[in-house]
């Protein structure tokens, strides 16, 4: 009698994580993506190279410091920006995401400062998104 007890715990067991896990696969492939163009990317700066140093001096711990090489020239880029709106959950089914692609340029350089410590922190390439004279956003 023992054996069935267990045997029949057993099957449950297997039911309920099986019920469970198929319905979380259904959650995932109920996305609602929303794209919008934002096609307004302004001129091409021409004053980069002095809005680039002038925003690290800000940054860096001795912007005095700073050394910097391969400047490149601006070249339009399209930056992706995903806002998750609504998470798909048990009660609502579907998730919803707006997805906003941004018209910009795009320039990249490498920059080498002092650290925290006076050692030179080493070669990191930061790269600067700008909407005409504007920087929008950077990232190393």
């Amino acid at each position: 009698m023992k054996h069935s007890v267990k045997s029949v715990v057993r099957v449950c067991c297997i039911a309920v994580a099986a019920l469970s896990f198929s319905g979380c696969s259904a959650l995932t492939d109920r996305w609602t993506i929303t794209t919008v163009d934002d096609t307004a990317s302004g001129p091409a700066p021409v004053h980069y190279e002095a809005s680039i140093k002038s925003y690290l001096e800000t940054r860096l711990k001795d912007p005095f410091s700073a050394h910097y090489r391969h400047l490149s020239a601006p070249e339009k880029h399209i930056e992706n920006v995903q806002v998750v709106t609504q998470s798909p959950t048990l009660v609502n089914v579907n998730g919803r995401m707006r997805v906003t692609r941004k018209h910009c340029w795009r320039v990249a350089v490498e920059v080498n400062a002092k650290n925290s410590y006076g050692a030179y922190s080493g070669w990191t390439t930061y790269t600067f998104l700008f909407r005409g004279e504007d920087i929008m956003s950077a990232y190393p």
